[in-house]
């Protein structure tokens, strides 16, 4: 378990036991007050104990004795891992996975400084920072031991710290926790199913359905994709694509439904409607959407900021795709970048980790409730916009974000006159300040229980 640098507890020698409580303690990772959530909270969910993990900090001392690090793209921070970890990383003989805790142990381990969300959550080559040689591109999805002197797997997490400022970042990084047991257990992730490349006659009853089109024109489709239950993946280019047939009831199963429906009801030779009075339609992006609510990342942002959570299919990938990444590979190996899209919206909606997002609704009727029937009749609505756009009321509009705009000003003036200097609403760091500097309200948070 590799965590960033050595906090306050961990540099004056003392564990931290709750309640304001500590006792002297050898230095050693991960005795403050978030290794006391990791211990107690996060790695029982792997079915682990303190005793069966080794641990480190990949920066090994207190930078400044203060608790923020220097950007992870200034040289210094670049140095200073390196200079650590040449000198003193020794990790066990026995050791199976480096578990990266945060941003700073990710570009460590793997030598990576951009793209720690769009890793969080599945593995990456063991390839340090500090390495004497380029490490050679990642080519395909990757899995553990598939070839032979396969190097050590990094697992991707948040740190542990992140949950004290971001509470969302709680759900998923249990389920993160919870998965390193099926990765030990050698259960995940299996490996990428062989590509069938020839194009269908009639099509499955039920399958999950993907498009890659070129970017400066959506409407000309370059190949396609699709997954069943079984685990069968086809990718077929466009120029071999053909006409097939498809019974009705079959389900489709697309992430993004709007932007891939036009191109489906082209291989039936029907219209967008006639296709949707004939198949049943599920959506995964829809329904993460009622399921995961909150500050989320979009497509736009690819991971760089937003949200501990996203609807983008990376990050359901993340949760319950039962292969690794492959939204890496997109112009690197495009055709195993396509059937990984198919397969991992298959898992995502039915045969993943969990069940996937229908085990999920399952469990949940009053949010499959929404789903069904708030959510998903949207796709329609939305194509039928993407068409010819959505009327509005121009004049109504703009009263109406004026109403709204004078509401919150008068908000912020009253609170500014509560706080007596002027606080302001939109930030984070302010509000804080107020409630628990000033005001000394108590911050009660539960990271224990299992949701």
């Amino acid at each position: 378990m590799i965590g960033q640098n050595p906090g306050g507890d961990e540099e004056a020698g003392r564990r931290y036991l709750g309640h304001e409580q500590y006792e002297p303690s050898p230095h050693m990772p991960l005795i403050g007050k978030t290794g006391r959530v990791w211990e107690r909270g996060y790695l029982p969910l792997a079915g682990l104990d303190r005793s069966e993990v080794s641990t480190g900090n990949i920066i090994r001392c207190r930078w400044g004795h203060k608790d923020k690090l220097p950007p992870l793209n200034q040289k210094i921070v670049r140095q200073a891992i390196e200079h650590c970890n040449r000198a003193h990383f020794r990790p066990p003989e026995s050791t199976r996975v480096f578990v990266a805790m945060g941003e700073y142990a990710f570009m460590g381990l793997t030598g990576l400084q951009h793209d720690f969300n769009g890793w969080r959550g599945y593995v990456h080559p063991y390839r340090p920072l500090w390495a004497e040689t380029v490490p050679p591109l990642l080519t395909r999805i990757w899995t553990p031991g598939q070839v032979p002197g396969d190097p050590l797997s990094v697992y991707v997490v948040h740190h542990i710290a992140r949950i004290f400022r971001e509470p969302e970042a709680e759900l998923p990084a249990k389920r993160d926790w919870n998965k390193l047991a099926y990765l030990l257990a050698g259960k995940w992730p299996e490996p990428m199913p062989l590509l069938i490349g020839e194009p269908l006659d009639v099509w499955p009853n039920e399958f999950a359905f993907d498009t890659e089109f070129a970017e400066e024109e959506p409407d000309r489709l370059v190949r396609y994709s699709m997954a069943t239950r079984d685990r069968r993946v086809w990718v077929v280019e466009a120029a071999s694509s053909g006409r097939g047939t498809i019974l009705p009831g079959s389900r489709a199963i697309m992430h993004n439904a709007p932007a891939d429906l036009p191109h489906l009801r082209k291989f039936f030779g029907l219209t967008v409607e006639e296709l949707l009075a004939l198949i049943e339609i599920e959506d995964t992006m829809y329904a993460h959407a009622v399921l995961w609510t909150g500050r989320v990342e979009t497509d736009d942002q690819k991971g760089k900021q937003g949200g501990a959570s996203s609807h983008t299919l990376n990050f359901l990938g993340s949760i319950y795709a039962r292969i690794n990444r492959w939204k890496h590979l997109a112009r690197i190996a495009p055709r195993q970048y396509a059937g990984g899209d198919a397969l991992s919206t298959m898992d995502a909606w039915a045969t993943g980790l969990h069940g996937g997002l229908s085990g999920e609704l399952a469990r949940d009727p009053q949010t499959k409730w929404v789903y069904e029937h708030l959510q998903k009749p949207l796709v329609p609505i939305v194509l039928r916009a993407h068409k010819r756009g959505i009327a509005t009321d121009q004049k109504a509009a703009k009263i109406a974000l004026q109403a709204i705009s004078e509401e919150q000003h008068e908000f912020e003036m009253r609170a500014q006159a509560y706080a007596g200097w002027p606080l302001n609403l939109r930030s984070p760091a302010h509000v804080a300040f107020w409630l628990y500097t000033v005001e000394q309200v108590k911050a009660r948070r539960k990271f224990g229980a299992q949701r």
